[in-house]
């Protein structure tokens, strides 16, 4: 019996041994608390035209892990990047000290609306599991447009002294341009252009008309004319404009026909201002 109480007694003082045992190591691991801090531009929005951004990671703890330690322990963890919408790209990283540098890229916008992602950083290792959440933005593009007019008459026409109908036929183009590159040139309705024609001194004989084609872009100035014979000088021209830049300026010449039977009087001024809403 007092050999049971013995052994009983050794059993008990050999667990209360080992339990002070193992709690004494416990209390000699030392922990860590950990930080991750993301550093560099993040704020900006990235440019409209394609950018490549550095940023970098920086790791410490406390108690403070040496640059050797902390280069060590990153290059032994296990790290995963990504973008949720894959508007933005990750470089290769690398790792220097306490440092993860990696680069951000993102490609040209093409369109006038701001790209919104999401960028995740994940690293695990042996000391602890962690992610970095970042919402990046890019600038919607710069998108303008420009008017060209085509015409294989330019500059001036004359028409015969004997007069009649001429139809000076234009093409309507418009120059679409993304981040300064020109990307299209479409034929292409002129819409909100004004369509000038200006008399000055003209005989009464003397018209011009804005004709519509069936094709987008397609116009005509229709001109026209009969015999005539005044005293003095005359002006007569037919432009389009937009903002007031002039895009298509045609000055016409007729040549008078001298002779009582051309008499014809002039009006001193017709000026005509259309805004081309179709």
């Amino acid at each position: 019996m007092e050999r049971k109480i013995y052994l009983y007694m050794k059993t008990i003082i050999y667990i209360i041994f080992l339990f002070l045992f193992l709690n004494c190591n416990n209390n000699n691991e030392i922990t860590y608390e950990n930080k991750l801090l993301l550093t560099g531009n993040i704020s900006e929005y990235f440019s409209q035209i394609g950018e490549i951004r550095s940023l970098s990671i920086k790791y410490t703890s406390i108690p403070v892990t040496s640059d050797q330690e902390a280069e060590d322990l990153l290059k032994n963890s296990e790290i995963t990047c990504w973008s949720e919408n894959n508007k933005f790209t990750f470089s290769d990283y690398t790792i220097s000290g306490s440092n993860l540098n990696f680069k951000i890229i993102c490609k040209e916008n093409k369109t006038d609306n701001i790209i919104e992602d999401k960028i995740h950083i994940h690293i695990i290792n042996s000391r602890f599991n962690h992610e970095i959440t970042e919402n990046l933005k890019q600038r919607g593009a710069d998108i303008r447009y420009e008017y060209k007019i085509e015409a294989d008459i330019e500059g001036s026409y004359t028409i015969p002294a004997k007069g009649g109908t001429f139809n000076i036929p234009i093409q309507g183009k418009r120059l679409s341009y993304i981040n300064n590159n020109l990307t299209s040139i479409v034929p292409y309705s002129l819409k909100g252009l004004y369509f000038v024609s200006n008399n000055v001194n003209t005989a009464w004989v003397h018209s011009t008309s804005l004709i519509f084609g069936k094709s987008p872009g397609e116009y005509f100035i229709e001109l026209t004319a009969q015999p005539y014979n005044f005293d003095g000088e005359y002006l007569w021209t037919a432009e389009f404009r937009y903002d007031d830049k002039v895009l298509y300026h045609l000055e016409i010449f007729h040549p008078q026909t001298p002779g009582e039977n051309y008499l014809i009087p002039y009006t001193k001024t017709i000026y005509e201002n259309i805004f081309i809403n179709e």
